[in-house]
């Protein structure tokens, strides 16, 4: 991201728009989500390059990695306790990034959380399946330990499954739920927001669009998977993260854990810096 704004402010570009997160702040334990942090900082203080800030929450795609289990045993099955989320899809992300380069004048300094129309619950997204699905569907909530067996067992990387057990933990506990639904789709496209049931319909017509490796398969499949599931060794991720020289926080301040953090997701807006434009470095970029 870093060498991003460099070549930004090279080739004159005349604004950014950022994709972020919606938990960034500065001790979180995810070193993926200090990156953002930092990265959402260090953009607004290009000399000469605007940037637009887009920070979705949990993506609507994340509640259905497990959709075979779902079609095949109505079982849903994840770490996220109760925890509320608003989910958006892809579309309406990559809409909402369309929307403000279109016409960014309108935009510029802002930040956008595309969010899904209602909060929902990991059980309501099982009614919602099961009725798209037409049959019963129940949330089973599991340890994290469990979940990333599978996703292990899925051909999921370790990057991914390392921070998805940060972010599980901050949907659990509220994270999410803050501040949400906002009405930023509908500001910026001028078209309201897709729910999960009109998301899950399509996706479940086309699982790739939820992940090139995912195929429901026959029922007899599914338990092949589940086999393999069970057989899988879960992954260390903290050997994972220190083996690779991630800088690990003896004090790590999660999102929903920091006041500073839940008055700006409160107001829907992105926690960063006050007045970092004015206490802002020079950057010098060396042609």
């Amino acid at each position: 991201m870093m060498l991003f704004a460099i070549a930004a402010e090279e080739a004159k570009l005349e604004v950014v728009a950022l994709m972020s997160q919606w938990t960034p702040q500065a001790a979180h334990p995810s070193v993926v989500t200090r990156e953002h942090w930092i990265s959402n900082q260090v953009y607004r203080w290009m000399p000469s390059v605007d940037v637009v800030h887009i920070n979705p929450g949990i993506f609507a795609y994340i509640y259905l990695l497990g959709l075979p289990a779902v079609r095949h045993f109505g079982m849903l099955m994840g770490p996220f306790g109760a925890g509320l989320n608003a989910p958006p899809s892809n579309e309406d992300i990559a809409r909402v990034a369309v929307g403000v380069l279109a016409e960014p004048a309108n935009h510029i300094g802002k930040s956008y959380r595309p969010t899904g129309p209602a909060l929902v619950s990991p059980q309501d997204i099982a009614g919602i399946l099961g009725h798209v699905l037409g049959r019963k569907v129940s949330y089973k909530n599991v340890p994290f330990k469990m979940f990333s067996k599978a996703a292990v067992a899925q051909g999921y990387s370790l990057l991914e499954i390392a921070h998805l057990r940060y972010y599980a933990a901050d949907i659990r506990d509220g994270a999410f739920g803050a501040g949400g639904p906002t009405d930023h789709v509908i500001e910026v496209t001028g078209r309201a927001p897709e729910d999960f049931e009109s998301i899950a319909r399509r996706y479940i017509d086309n699982p790739s669009l939820i992940h090139p490796k995912l195929k429901i398969g026959s029922k007899v499949g599914a338990i092949g998977s589940l086999m393999k599931m069970l057989a899988t060794k879960a992954p260390d991720l903290e050997a994972w993260e220190r083996a690779r020289g991630y800088p690990l926080l003896n004090n790590p301040v999660r999102s929903q854990d920091s006041a500073e953090w839940r008055a700006t997701a409160e107001r829907q807006q992105l926690n960063l810096l006050p007045n970092a434009e004015a206490a802002a470095p020079v950057l010098q970029v060396i042609a």
